[in-house]
């Protein structure tokens, strides 16, 4: 039954697998002027991960976390972003899931 189950980060660290997907939140984003992605420290949530933790390494655990999110699909990664300006960015480098099919590898 793990089609339709959730995790995160801490549920999810050193497995891998078949499918995985990702919802990109509304901290991380892409800002186009700059061509870099953007981390809003005001839209993450986890409150324990911000204690004690200086802002830079904190935007790096971030990223660190959604790369290895990311990472661990054998199959395949759905992706989802909250933000509008990250949706466009990524639709430059990933294929929609009904423009793919598992017959065309």
């Amino acid at each position: 039954d793990s089609h339709y189950t959730i995790g995160c980060i801490h549920t999810t660290q050193g497995y891998d697998m078949n499918y995985v997907g990702v919802i990109f939140g509304k901290e991380i984003d892409y800002d186009p002027v700059s061509n870099s992605i953007v981390i809003d420290l005001n839209e993450y949530r986890d409150k324990k991960v911000k204690a004690g933790m200086g802002e830079d390494e904190l935007k790096k655990l971030i990223i660190n976390t959604y790369t290895t999110i990311l990472a661990r699909g054998i199959k395949g990664c759905y992706v989802y972003a909250c933000n509008k300006n990250l949706q466009n960015y990524l639709n430059k480098f990933i294929a929609h899931a009904n423009d793919f099919s598992l017959n065309n590898r």
